[in-house]
C-alpha cells in the first residue's frame, strides 16, 4: 500500500492507494474523500495536478497520470470560512425578485393579452357578430387585464433597497419599460373596440 499526497493550505494529507485502485478510482471519489477531510464541498474544489485542473469527474485517477507518490494541489474554502458580503446578496435577490415578477407577467398575462388580440380582431372583422354582449366581454377582458398589468407595475415598484444598487434599477426600470409597452399594446387593442363602437 502506497499513498498519493492532497495538499490544502497548510495541511498535508497522505491518502492510500495501490496501483490498481487508481485505475478503478475516479475523479469524483477523490472529490468525496477530499471533502470529508477538509469540508469543503466537491462542487467548490478545485484538484490539480502538476499546475492543471483535473475536470472530468468520470475519468479514473491513472488517466491523469497519478501513481503512487503523486502529489495534488487542493483549492477550495469551507463555506464558514467565505466571508459574507452583505451588499452583494441583497443585491443579487433584489434582481432575483425583479424577474421573478417580470417571468410572472410573462408567463399568466401576456398569453391573455395575445388571446384578447386575436378576439377584438375576429370581433371586428366579423360584422354578424357584433353583438352587444360580446363586447361588454371583451372591455370586461381588456379592463381586467389592465388591473393585472397595474398590480405588476406596483410590484416592481415595491421592490427597494436599503441602498440602492444600478444594476436593481436597470434591471427594475426595463422591466418596468416592458410592462408599460404591454400596457400600451393594451390601449392600443381596446381602441379598436371604442373605434368600432363609434362606427356602429
Amino acid at each position: 500500500m502506497s499513498f498519493i499526497q492532497v495538499k490544502w493550505k497548510r495541511e498535508i494529507f497522505n491518502l492510500e492507494y495501490t496501483e490498481s485502485s487508481l485505475s478503478a478510482t475516479t475523479l469524483a471519489q477523490l472529490k468525496e474523500r477530499c471533502s470529508e477531510l477538509t469540508g469543503i464541498p466537491t462542487a467548490s474544489m478545485k484538484l490539480l495536478v502538476t499546475g492543471v485542473v483535473m475536470k472530468d469527474d468520470t475519468a479514473t485517477l491513472a488517466s491523469y497520470g497519478l501513481r503512487m507518490g503523486s502529489k495534488i494541489m487542493l483549492i477550495g474554502s469551507k463555506p464558514e470560512d467565505i466571508p459574507p458580503n452583505p451588499g452583494s446578496t441583497e443585491e443579487s435577490q433584489l434582481i432575483s425578485r425583479i424577474q421573478q415578477l417580470l417571468e410572472k407577467t410573462h408567463r399568466e398575462i401576456f398569453p391573455q393579452l395575445d388571446e384578447f388580440e386575436l378576439e377584438v380582431a375576429r370581433f371586428v372583422s366579423h360584422q354578424a357578430s357584433h353583438e352587444i354582449k360580446e363586447r361588454g366581454k371583451l372591455q370586461n377582458l381588456r379592463n381586467y387585464l389592465n388591473e393585472q398589468l397595474m398590480q405588476a407595475l406596483f410590484a416592481l415598484d415595491g421592490v427597494v433597497s436599503s441602498s440602492e444598487f444600478e444594476s436593481v434599477r436597470d434591471a427594475r426600470r426595463a422591466a418596468v419599460k416592458e410592462t408599460q409597452m404591454a400596457l400600451d399594446r393594451l390601449d392600443s387593442i381596446g381602441a379598436k373596440l371604442g373605434d368600432f363602437k363609434e362606427r356602429m
